[in-house]
């Protein structure tokens, strides 16, 4: 069984700025000081001001998009509750609440599973300019959001806090499976997305005292990338992506 661990999220629709300023993470976990908060907050008043979707509206359309490609798949917010179910037929992954993933991973995870303890794959990327595949391990040396599998036996060999890295934090997984001599192979099937949108805390805190507007006037005119080989599961979802994208820059117009 496909077993899905979203990461910290929140309930977009009711949450507001002095939600944000009373805790010390964003979203997946993206962890924030005071001093940060107070800029994610001036950030987001910038937002409301300039688009009738409001930001934690928006973050509330990506996560159901999201959802909604997990449907297929068991999903758990509990990170114990998914610790306690794991058996050693299972798949496990883990995934920010505003990435997809394909939606046949019941039938591809077990075959390319079969003769390996863990995988990982280059990413779709959503990201800046572009929308398609991303050599996101070459790049990076490193798992990016949710572009890896780790089989229910491998994972219940681990103790209980390697079990909360491996969950938690993507830059864990090489090392915690090296530790267990675990074999870890490639695929280059493009098996999920990652979405780096114009509300990730990343990309709002990057250059953050650049042009509000200009920043994201360049941003949301990203395109289709021009190599759509192993992409197409994602165009119904890119299409929801791109309409909520299209009534924000119809607001840029504006101003």
């Amino acid at each position: 069984m496909i077993l899905i661990f979203v990461r910290k999220t929140e309930d977009w629709d009711n949450y507001t700025l002095d939600c944000l300023l009373k805790q010390n993470y964003l979203g997946s976990g993206f962890y924030m000081d005071q001093q940060l908060a107070k800029i994610i907050c001036d950030i987001v008043k910038k937002w409301d001001k300039s688009f009738k979707i409001k930001y934690f509206k928006y973050r509330g359309y990506l996560k159901n998009i999201s959802q909604y490609t997990f449907k297929k798949y068991k999903v758990y917010f509990d990170i114990q509750e998914l610790i306690d179910t794991v058996g050693d037929d299972d798949f496990v992954l883990s995934t920010d609440d505003d990435d997809w993933y394909r939606e046949d991973l019941n039938n591809c995870l077990p075959k390319l599973m079969n003769d390996c303890d863990a995988l990982y794959w280059n990413h779709v990327v959503h990201c800046t300019h572009t929308f398609g595949p991303h050599l996101w391990y070459d790049h990076h040396k490193n798992m990016g959001s949710n572009n890896y599998c780790i089989s229910g036996k491998l994972f219940n060999k681990f103790c209980e806090k390697e079990k909360h890295s491996i969950l938690l934090d993507e830059n864990q997984v090489l090392n915690i499976c090296k530790k267990q001599n675990a074999k870890l192979n490639y695929t280059k099937d493009l098996l999920s997305c990652y979405v780096w949108h114009m509300g990730s805390v990343s990309f709002m805190t990057r250059d953050y005292n650049k042009n509000f507007i200009k920043r994201y006037k360049k941003l949301i005119n990203y395109k289709l990338s021009d190599s759509e080989q192993g992409i197409q599961w994602t165009m119904e979802h890119f299409d929801k992506l791109a309409n909520i994208h299209n009534q924000l820059k119809d607001d840029l117009k504006c101003l």
